[in-house]
């Protein structure tokens, strides 16, 4: 009787316990959400050093918490001003270089592939505006990229595709010039870089 009743307890202190973290965990999601909406709403040209080192703590908490704080990144990259989106891609910078966790999860569950929508189309027309801050948001996002796969491209497949696509020109040059040049034919199976470009496109957002 008495194990049977410590196990009762047992059981009921393990819900308790449970309900316990599923309020903590609901807290700092709020918490989180007012945090990056203070990111994104700031005109400041830097995340506030207090405000970084408090996301970069609840996501060390645990791998439950980092997917959190990722999942709220990517919400915060679809914001309708290039400010904005700004402001969280430098968080998302910070968390890069900083996590494991937040790495993989960027690399192998869409994190890039929404990177790219969100910060490096190839038309400024496809940011919100300014078209200042547009220009500002998507060199930013390639300058992280570029860094971020000369540290940990070499164990993360998406990221080498994706610098792979931002370093491939996105016409095969030449333009103008009078004579009678002309574009070579292509022989049959013959890809342009163009092409290749495409289907690199289309592997990172399949």
């Amino acid at each position: 009787i008495n194990a049977e009743y410590m196990g009762i307890l047992s059981f009921e202190n393990f819900g308790e316990e449970k309900k316990n973290g599923e309020r903590l965990m609901d807290g700092l999601v709020a918490r989180l959400r007012g945090l990056l909406a203070d990111v994104t709403r700031s005109s400041l040209p830097a995340v506030e050093d207090a405000v970084m080192a408090e996301i970069k703590a609840i996501a060390k908490v645990s791998r439950a918490h980092t997917q959190q704080v990722y999942n709220l990144l990517l919400e915060a990259l679809h914001a309708k001003s290039a400010l904005a989106r700004h402001q969280a891609l430098v968080v998302v910078d910070a968390l890069f270089i900083r996590s494991a966790v937040f790495r993989e999860l960027m690399a192998m569950t869409g994190g890039l592939k929404v990177l790219l929508r969100t910060c490096l189309p190839s038309s400024l027309t496809e940011l919100p505006p300014t078209r200042q801050q547009a220009r500002a948001l998507r060199e930013a996002a390639a300058r992280f990229v570029q860094t971020w796969t000369v540290r940990f491209g070499a164990g993360l497949k998406p990221l080498r595709l994706l610098s792979d696509h931002l370093s491939t020109p996105t016409s095969s040059g030449g333009g103008g010039g009078g004579g009678g040049g002309g574009v070579r034919p292509l022989a049959a199976g013959e890809e342009t870089e163009q092409d290749r470009r495409i289907a690199r496109t289309q592997e990172l957002l399949a």
